[in-house]
């Protein structure tokens, strides 16, 4: 008997036998143990052996399981929580960015534990600044739990003030009040000190959560408040993709990691930034190649600095990517996606990349599985959806899929509708939608294909599908 031992996917603890394979010492020595009493053998003997086959037979039934599905795309199990905005009680709206850096940490931080389902933040900021029921909330968002909160932030303190409640009746599970002296140190020490209230107070019933995880979790921080806000506006571009959001994002990293050379998470986004500077041509002063070449300059360097630091796999992820680097991609995409596979913005764009490039089924997987997570999803993960369904010939689930994009002022949006509305026969409708593309890019009949590679999209793909070609042509 070798004590009782805990095993992958079983609940309680197995006992567990040696089985000697080999005669030695100490199988002569049950053999003479045996003899001295013969009886009393047969009957340990028996005991012993049902002991050793129902072991084996649990040992059996672990092994002959069906493989686990890919961690990647499963969806945490346990109990679901909805973060809220912390509201703002400064009365000062630059300090939006800091109550909803503390948010943002909170949810980022709950969502790598795997038996927690934690709502994105997409879909609890469209509470914000708003009066609720927390009832209404469990209904709509389907959650069990709310915590919400308040920032109050003086020129050199802090106080916060965190709430836990149950969805079902409305009630308090638990409260806090933090007062602190403000610094980016004690920040961040703050934000997780709510967090492990929060662990312990939900995780904690469905299994124990070591704190090494919740420091693994950490990263690297910075000691400079303003560079901590720098990368709170690339959250802001995650949301809207805009040129504006883009150009506030980028200017403000390029100086935190002038006066914060070590900070690995500026450097991680900036690579990002630099990838999306050419994706959507966004701010190209620099040259297209010039972008890609510092694009993935900066993401070594994060990875260099941190090389745990999902931020900074991501980042070299995206500039992989926009390099048509595919081979060089994957394996940055999987890195980042271990570190976190609940992170919905790096999952959806990553699973969006992935499906781009051809990987259809585990793309549009991830992609799904962000949406689950993410119900008030941006209308970007329904590009992924779109592809999925057009290549199957599904035309009509196409078109409802690029309808539901509702990007404004973008030219992909009104691409794939025309080419639904094409393959579906529906001229006018096509041609109209052909009309918005061109009064966004007016050139595009001469670059489609180009376009289409441009994303990576398989030749293979825009060929067979004809994925340019079904846009109406002639006179607009």
């Amino acid at each position: 008997f070798a004590g009782r031992q805990t095993v992958k996917n079983i609940a309680d603890p197995l006992p567990v036998f040696k089985v000697l394979t080999q005669p030695g010492a100490a199988a002569h020595r049950v053999v003479r143990a045996g003899r001295l009493g013969e009886r009393k053998g047969k009957i340990i003997g028996f005991a012993g052996a049902a002991i050793i086959v129902a072991a084996f037979i649990a040992v059996g039934i672990y092994y002959l399981q069906p493989p686990p599905e890919d961690p990647i795309l499963a969806m945490p199990t346990g109990p679901t929580i909805a973060v809220l905005a912390f509201e703002n009680m400064s009365g000062d709206p630059e300090q939006e960015y800091f109550s909803d850096g503390i948010t943002e940490e909170i949810i980022t931080k709950l969502s790598r534990f795997s038996n927690l389902h934690v709502i994105a933040r997409n879909s609890t900021f469209q509470y914000k600044g708003k009066s609720v029921d927390v009832r209404q909330v469990g209904q709509e968002l389907g959650a069990r739990y709310v915590l919400e909160g308040s920032v109050r932030k003086t020129r050199n303190k802090i106080r916060v003030t965190a709430q836990l409640l149950e969805t079902a009746a409305g009630t308090h599970l638990w409260a806090e009040t933090y007062d602190r002296r403000l610094s980016v140190t004690k920040l961040f020490d703050l934000q997780d000190e709510i967090t492990e209230q929060v662990v312990s107070s939900i995780a904690g019933s469905h299994g124990i959560i070591a704190r090494t995880g919740l420091d693994r979790l950490r990263g690297k921080a910075t000691d400079n408040l303003d560079a901590y806000q720098c990368v709170l506006r690339v959250y802001e571009y995650l949301q809207i993709h805009t040129a504006n959001r883009h150009i506030k994002a980028r200017d403000c990293l390029e100086q935190t990691i002038e006066i914060e050379p070590n900070y690995a998470t500026a450097w991680g986004w900036l690579g990002y930034i630099y990838a999306e500077t050419n994706r959507h041509g966004f701010n190209l002063g620099m040259g297209e190649s010039n972008t890609l070449d510092r694009a993935l300059k900066v993401a070594r360097r994060a990875v260099e600095l941190y090389p745990s630091s999902q931020v900074a796999h991501f980042g070299l992820a995206a500039a992989r990517f926009e390099r048509h680097e595919i081979e060089l991609f994957y394996p940055e995409a999987e890195r980042a996606l271990a570190l976190n596979p609940n992170n919905v913005v790096i999952l959806a764009a990553l699973g969006l990349w992935m499906a781009e490039s051809g990987n259809w089924k585990r793309g549009v997987a991830m992609v799904e599985k962000a949406a689950k997570l993410n119900p008030n999803h941006p209308g970007w993960y329904h590009i992924a959806f779109f592809f999925d369904r057009y290549r199957a010939g599904e035309y009509e689930q196409a078109l409802s899929e690029a309808q539901k994009i509702n990007i404004q002022d973008y030219y992909r949006m009104h691409l794939l509708q025309a080419a639904a509305l094409g393959q579906l026969g529906r001229k006018e409708q096509a041609r109209a939608a052909v009309l918005s593309l061109l009064r966004l890019f007016p050139d595009y009949p001469a670059k489609a294909y180009e376009d289409f590679r441009h994303y990576n999209v398989p030749a293979e793909l825009i060929d067979a599908h004809r994925l340019f070609y079904s846009v109406p042509r002639g006179p607009y």
